[in-house]
């Protein structure tokens, strides 16, 4: 059994206005994984990254209305039914979309996008497509088209969810809640 999860990144905008946006508070919670249902981090080059333990939860967000304060990548990924989106947006557009489902009918090959690509895309692409043929003969279980979705998405915002931390980059993530309501009196 594999991990569902999903993030999303915002560049451009404050961890503060992030969160409000999505309606989440920080906790004084903190760790090098994230491990609670709901995490946020700090990320080099001014990405604030929001991670879930829902796959559903970064296409849930109004991903257009978060990108009138900055870029936000997204990135979702169903591994034990080897799903996996990326997209991006800004000024309440989306900017592209790529999506593997092995469910399809071209299998562990199948990989549809649209809108403009990133450059590291076409890269990205020919290095997992020529991994998968190898596999085809001698690993025919194995799913290397997942990867593109999540690495085009890491290579953008330098975040990984299954990278361990270094010296070089630590990682430091705060638990997050959902925000209560004035009237939600039993959640605070």
């Amino acid at each position: 059994m594999g991990f569902a999860y999903s993030w999303l990144a915002v560049r451009g905008a404050s961890a503060s206005n992030t969160l409000r946006h999505l309606d989440l508070q920080p906790t004084d919670q903190e760790g090098t994984h994230p491990t609670w249902p709901l995490a946020g981090m700090q990320l080099d080059d001014d990405w604030y990254v929001v991670v879930a333990k829902d796959a559903d939860f970064a296409a849930a967000q109004d991903l257009a209305g978060l990108s009138q304060f900055g870029e936000v990548i997204c990135c979702a990924v169903e591994e034990h039914v080897m799903i996996a989106t990326s997209a991006s947006w800004h000024h309440g557009q989306q900017l592209w979309q790529i999506h593997h489902d092995s469910h399809q009918p071209a299998g562990h090959h199948h990989l549809t996008t649209s809108g403009t690509l990133p450059a590291c895309y076409q890269r990205v692409c020919e290095e997992f497509v020529a991994q998968q043929t190898l596999c085809d003969d001698q690993q025919p279980e194995v799913d290397c088209i997942l990867e593109v979705p999540l690495e085009v998405a890491r290579q953008l915002t330098g975040f990984a969810i299954y990278e361990e931390p270094t010296a070089d980059h630590p990682r430091s993530f705060v638990q997050l809640l959902p925000t209560a309501k004035w009237w939600q009196f039993w959640k605070r």
